[in-house]
């Protein structure tokens, strides 16, 4: 799970650095947080419920540990 939370966050940092990154509604570049929440969610873990704060702090921990 935890792999997968720092992978989440690699993809989405290297997507908003993209020459065309994603967009959200209002045609607006989604930023790293939404899009690591996006990946997460679509891994199959929304059902635990973290906000997209919850997240970062998480992978930020992770980080600081490697």
């Amino acid at each position: 799970m935890n792999e997968d939370l720092l992978s989440c966050k690699r993809e989405a940092v290297a997507m908003t650095q993209m020459e065309q990154p994603p967009l959200d509604g209002n045609s607006k570049k989604k930023g790293y947080i939404k899009l690591t929440k996006e990946l997460w969610d679509a891994k199959g873990y929304n059902d635990f419920g973290f906000s997209s704060q919850n997240l970062l702090d998480q992978a930020a921990r992770l980080e600081k540990s490697l």
